[in-house]
């Protein structure tokens, strides 16, 4: 490999490793790196070295997190251990239905807004929604996981 190539995902690396800890989209700032600075490689190396480099940023979050997250620690107390245990129970709920809409349309879904311009489109709207929304400085009605239903997650 080039080390041009090399430098390439490089920074990919670091523009992951930031985005992950932010509230944006991580994949969407992978996708226009890469557009701005594409690799002269495989599509089938890009799509395996962008699942690589978010599991391995994925993977950092878990670590950081899993004492605090994990539902079967005995240093917990049982209550402890079943909001954690529900939590994960309500986030896997809340997954179904865009699990099932990923399912039956993927291919559309990836032939439409699988694109630098879509995403950029979709980055900065929902840039400008956090900033509004946070400019408005309105406290949310849900401040306890007890608050939301198996229903509302879902």
């Amino acid at each position: 490999m080039e080390f041009i190539e090399i430098l390439k995902a490089i920074i990919l690396g670091i523009v992951e490793g930031i985005t992950e800890w932010l509230p944006i989209s991580s994949t969407g700032h992978l996708i226009l790196t890469e557009d701005f600075m594409p690799f002269k490689l495989s599509q089938e190396f890009v799509d395996a070295f962008f699942v690589v480099i978010q599991f391995g940023a994925i993977l950092a979050v878990i670590i950081m997190f899993f004492n605090k997250l994990n539902f079967l620690d005995p240093g917990k107390s049982k209550e402890e251990n079943r909001n954690i245990f529900i939590l994960w129970t309500k986030i896997a709920v809340a997954s179904i239905p865009l699990g099932v809409l990923g399912l039956l349309f993927e291919d559309p879904i990836e032939e439409k807004l699988y694109n630098p311009v879509s995403v950029a489109l979709m980055l900065i709207i929902y840039g400008v929604a956090f900033i509004l929304v946070e400019s408005w400085n309105i406290k949310p009605k849900i401040t306890d996981l007890s608050q939301i239903s198996y229903m509302t997650a879902f």
